[in-house]
């Protein structure tokens, strides 16, 4: 019986421990998550402000001929992923890889940012960047600089589409992992009530050959943003949630010891009880 005491008490001891680091890595956690927060908010006025400008031309040139605006049979294309660097954040990365596999064709060629998950994706017969990318240490002139390279290889007609994987930020309890096609552009959809008449100098085709790549830079910086902040929410609820489970076993152990520890006593009782008739 006292053996069994010893053992709970060291798994209420072991658990305490861990309930202690799940909730430092919640308090961390909270912290690059407003951090990251604040800057996705932020950028996000200029992303839109980009996106406008792009809609604004499109919507007003049905019949203009661009490099990034025509369809290409799609043979080769590249997806860049943006995947952590670490894991015990929920079904963060677990998605982000269920998309790969359903979503790109096998053979594919990826750019992944981040390291989780990095091995297992190139063992599913996917050509993948051996260079490694952190997702958490990297910035915007990192990302420029893979987006530049991906729009030379294009306009060279060395891949045929540049897709991309993050995980979209729908609230602080919920995320989804989301693809979407950056090259060739789309026809946006124009803004309802904010038609301007415009004039482009030197014309139109040069002006996207400028602001195209600014789009694709803002959207990767835009998107790696808001995959950051995906995973810094699903990691605070991960571990809100295991330090809520450790502090529930915490109590079930501590019933389970008390009851051990009154049943050993109520048998020390009966034994003395017990001699104490037999003298």
């Amino acid at each position: 019986m006292a053996g069994s005491q010893q053992a709970i008490k060291t798994r209420i001891k072991g658990i305490k421990t861990t309930r202690k680091i799940t909730k430092a890595m919640e308090l961390i956690a909270i912290g690059k998550l407003k951090r990251q927060r604040d800057l996705f908010e932020a950028n996000r006025f200029y992303s839109n402000s980009v996106k406008d400008t792009i809609r604004d031309i499109l919507s007003n040139t049905n019949d203009l001929e661009n490099v990034y605006l025509q369809d290409r049979i799609d043979d080769n294309p590249i997806t860049i992923v943006f995947i952590s660097d670490l894991g015990l954040c929920g079904g963060y990365n677990a998605n982000i890889m269920r998309l790969v596999l359903d979503e790109v064709p096998t053979g594919s060629q990826l750019v992944i940012v981040g390291f989780r998950g990095k091995h297992t994706i190139a063992e599913s017969g996917y050509r993948v960047n051996k260079n490694d990318i952190s997702c958490d240490q990297t910035n915007y002139v990192e990302l420029a600089k893979i987006a530049d390279q991906m729009i030379d290889d294009y306009i060279n007609k060395k891949i045929s589409s540049i897709n991309i994987i993050y995980t979209k930020y729908v609230n602080s309890m919920s995320f989804q992992a989301t693809k979407e096609k950056l090259l060739p552009i789309t026809r946006l959809p124009k803004n309802i009530g904010s038609y301007k008449e415009l004039l482009y100098e030197p014309n139109i085709d040069t002006i996207l050959g400028e602001i195209v790549p600014l789009y694709i830079k803002s959207l990767f910086y835009n998107f790696w943003l808001e995959s950051t902040t995906s995973e810094h929410s699903a990691r605070r609820l991960a571990m809100d949630m295991a330090t809520d489970n450790a502090e529930d076993l915490i109590e079930e152990l501590t019933l389970e010891y008390n009851q051990a520890r009154q049943a050993s006593i109520t048998q020390e009782i009966n034994e003395i009880v017990m001699t104490a008739d037999a003298i």
